[in-house]
């Protein structure tokens, strides 16, 4: 998912013999004109935030994401570090495995500062070979409510130029009777699109616009949009 600190940023910057050995690392500075979760709005002002993940021997990651409120205050919002071990499966692997196959399972502690803190385990399925590269999760939380949230993503990136791609994607949600207010049943339905630029091999500039929608008793529409930089090596 997503995660990093300005440290693994200026290291990836200022590192280019770290490819050789076996790890991979990535760092991101975003900024989001508000702050959702699972189709709401949980912050309306715009927000930044710094994510970094390392990845060891294709199979180990952790990582961290920091959420700061662009406001007055200029608040600490959200604290979440991860790990977890996922590695993609591919017909190389065995004559048995008709395309990629991506596996993960990850612990996720969420810091709060406008409700609890929330533990999640979240394990995954994606088959990134796929025109459609399809993804389901499941998600469960152990600390807040103890419910269950199940979502299935599609994307494709259409490549413009050699450094440029346009992807366009799909999300829907669905809750259980513990994470979703109005009972078990659809949650929330995203639709994305991302612009990417790669400025070297190592850097690329993006932005985003997307559309969600919470279904409850009365829908929830809302519109997004937000631009990051992001450095991997």
């Amino acid at each position: 998912m997503k995660y990093g600190t300005l440290a693994a940023y200026v290291l990836c910057a200022a590192s280019l013999t770290a490819r050789e050995l076996p790890f991979h690392a990535d760092a991101e500075l975003g900024f989001d004109s508000r702050h959702m979760k699972y189709g709401r709005v949980e912050n309306d002002e715009p927000v930044f935030r710094l994510e970094g993940e390392v990845e060891c021997l294709d199979l180990i990651h952790a990582g961290v994401e920091s959420v700061y409120g662009l406001d007055s205050r200029g608040r600490n919002l959200e604290l979440s570090p991860s790990a977890g071990i996922g590695h993609t499966f591919t017909p190389d692997d065995s004559r048995w495995i008709p395309t990629a196959i991506a596996l993960d399972a990850t612990y996720l502690y969420e810091r709060c500062a406008r409700e609890d803190d929330g533990q999640f385990w979240t394990f995954g399925i994606g088959l990134p070979a796929l025109m459609l590269e399809p993804a389901f999760v499941w998600e469960k939380e152990t600390a807040r409510d103890g419910g269950n949230y199940l979502a299935l993503e599609i994307g494709h990136t259409f490549e413009l130029t050699a450094r440029t791609g346009i992807r366009l994607s799909a999300w829907e949600g669905w809750g259980d009777g513990r994470r979703n207010e109005c009972g078990a049943g659809l949650m929330d339905t995203r639709l994305k699109v991302t612009f990417n630029y790669a400025i070297t091999e190592h850097l690329a500039l993006g932005a985003y616009a997307a559309y969600c929608d919470y279904f409850t008793g009365a829908d929830e529409r809302t519109w997004l949009g937000g631009a990051y930089l992001k450095c991997g090596l």
